[in-house]
């Protein structure tokens, strides 16, 4: 994760691969899932966002009924890619299920991750500012008492 925020995407990759697979062989899905996350935004940061989705899409249907756990994070990766491929609509329903899911699972830091995103399509959009949903965002990290969020 740390490369992948400092831009070393290929050494973020191949270590997130690694992870990933090593998790996926020792049955640990949590972390396999975690890892396959931040590789599709690794792919995205390549600016592979064919990539991404199909990392997205693989680790969900092995996830099982984790992946409803991590809805919300997996549907902000998703939401991200979909931004950067120019797919608005489909990025703003796909953030729009994940805050369900944040809310149904009390994921507050992913909630807030999502209404960052959520202001971000709606500026890409033009169809507002996206003010509320970041002021949202903003109350929330504070509370959760996070000093900086992922610039990636």
């Amino acid at each position: 994760r740390v490369r992948f925020a400092v831009g070393d995407f290929a050494a973020a990759a191949d270590g997130l691969e690694a992870t990933r697979d090593e998790a996926i062989g020792l049955g640990i899905r949590v972390l396999s899932l975690e890892a396959a996350i931040t590789l599709a935004d690794v792919a995205r940061g390549l600016g592979d966002t064919d990539r991404s989705l199909e990392i997205l899409d693989a680790e969900e249907a092995r996830a099982g009924e984790l992946a409803a756990v991590f809805g919300a994070a997996l549907a902000r990766a998703r939401g991200e890619t979909l931004l950067a491929a120019g797919r608005l609509d489909e990025a703003a329903s796909v953030v729009s299920a994940g805050l369900v899911s944040a809310n149904e699972h009390n994921r507050l830091y992913d909630r807030a991750r999502l209404l960052a995103l959520e202001a971000r399509i709606a500026r890409a959009g033009r169809a507002d500012s996206g003010a509320e949903a970041l002021q949202e965002s903003v109350r929330l990290l504070q509370r959760l008492g996070v000093i900086a969020m992922p610039c990636r």
